[in-house]
């Protein structure tokens, strides 16, 4: 990170407040970025990120070539006009993490993935999951142990 001043430790209160990451994936020598809903937790450093999309697709025929992903976040965003083009400047906050995604199969561990998006997306609650609705759809487990995250706002 080029920017140490903008460093923050605040990891949680921009999870929090982010409601879509970017997840990054590699086809051969090509990036591909999809924009994605997610929940998480953040337990002994290690950052997981739970996610959900079709049977079928390229997400999933690039995690299957290659598990390596970038994970990227923000949010707070507001323009701060200057006198000047060069005084302007724009208040963030951000994190990246680099991971392994893997695929889910254990229904259990589906249903606790999809909990914790629901949880992430709409708040503390009772959510069930009916194995029909389990099993029409894939869920992508994001591991991370390196992440960072930046802010630079009016507080800072």
């Amino acid at each position: 990170m080029r920017r140490l001043d903008r460093k923050t430790d605040d990891v949680l209160g921009i999870l929090q407040k982010c409601k879509v990451l970017r997840l990054g994936l590699c086809a051969n020598n090509t990036p591909y970025v999809v924009p994605l809903n997610f929940g998480y937790t953040l337990e002994n450093g290690t950052l997981t990120f739970y996610l959900h999309c079709a049977n079928a697709g390229k997400k999933l025929d690039l995690i299957q070539q290659n598990p390596n992903v970038c994970v990227e976040l923000d949010c707070s965003h507001e323009l701060v006009r200057g006198e000047s083009a060069c005084s302007c400047t724009f208040y963030y906050e951000s994190l990246i993490a680099f991971g392994q995604a893997e695929l889910v199969e254990a229904f259990e561990e589906k249903a606790y993935a999809l909990h914790k998006l629901m949880e992430h997306q709409c708040g503390q609650g009772t959510y069930e999951f009916p194995q029909k609705a389990v099993d029409g759809l894939t869920v992508i487990k994001v591991t991370c142990k390196e992440y960072t995250a930046k802010a630079h706002t009016k507080e800072a």
